[in-house]
């Protein structure tokens, strides 16, 4: 029963990975990323074009944080998100947007967001999602020609990936169950999202533990391990333990 308690306690405190639970799983899911309507009844999507955000202002030498194209507009359809400028149509993004289209506003649904840090707003477009985790595509924004391009190098992580501006680092939180996830950390190197560190915490016996790893070549090595401790209070902390 203790157990059973404590598991129940982390459920809600590990909550807040990539996709939120839902108590019907057949409906589309919020994520902790970004609002995501769950109307039961879809509604059309909008057809009436937003103007466009005036020209991206210059880089100011020194600056960093800042992303220069947040103003984009989208229109997501049954053929792909399409990508407008001053009103008009100028890209049409090619992928499976059948979950979005369940979204009376499907175009909320989508993240924009620096996945690589150029100080420019990329796109990641959800495409299945779980009770835990968001699956997805991802268009890197090319400022020289102003428009999106296929992501292989991202796309084939698949999951959705948090930015971590001053680190420039990408975090990848994948939950199996409401005890076990996974967090990976991926570092850009020669233009590639390269794994660097795992997090990975799972029940054992009657502890549940949080193994660390740093990842060099595709090889883990496990450098600190931790378990979690319930408090009087309930509140969990996390307690370095000797690794066997």
């Amino acid at each position: 029963m203790k157990k059973l308690a404590m598991i129940i306690a982390l459920a809600l405190l590990t909550g807040c990975g990539s996709a939120k639970d839902n108590a019907d799983s057949s409906k589309p899911v919020e994520s902790s990323v970004y609002e995501v309507p769950t109307e039961e009844t879809p509604t059309d999507a909008e057809t009436s074009a937003e103007e466009a955000a005036e020209d991206f202002p210059l880089l100011t030498e020194g600056e960093t944080g800042a992303v220069y194209n947040t103003d984009m507009k989208f229109h997501v359809t049954e053929e792909g998100v399409e990508y407008l400028k001053n009103g008009e149509v100028v890209q049409l993004l090619s992928v499976d947007t059948s979950s979005l289209m369940l979204y009376s506003d499907p175009e909320s649904v989508l993240v924009e967001d620096d996945f690589d840090f150029d100080l420019y707003a990329d796109l990641f477009v959800m495409t299945s999602f779980s009770p835990y985790n968001s699956l997805g595509v991802y268009f890197r924004y090319d400022p020289e020609s102003g428009e999106f391009k296929e992501w292989p190098e991202l796309s084939e992580i698949g999951f959705f990936a948090q930015p971590n501006d001053a680190a420039g680092i990408l975090t990848v939180h994948e939950k199996g169950s409401a005890v076990d996830y996974e967090d990976r950390s991926y570092d850009w190197q020669e233009g590639k999202p390269v794994l660097v560190g795992v997090d990975r915490q799972y029940a054992s016996g009657e502890e549940i533990l949080i193994d660390h790893f740093t990842v060099t070549d595709g090889q883990e090595e496990l450098y600190m391990r931790e378990k979690l401790v319930q408090d009087d209070n309930g509140e969990f902390r996390q307690e370095e333990v000797p690794i066997d």
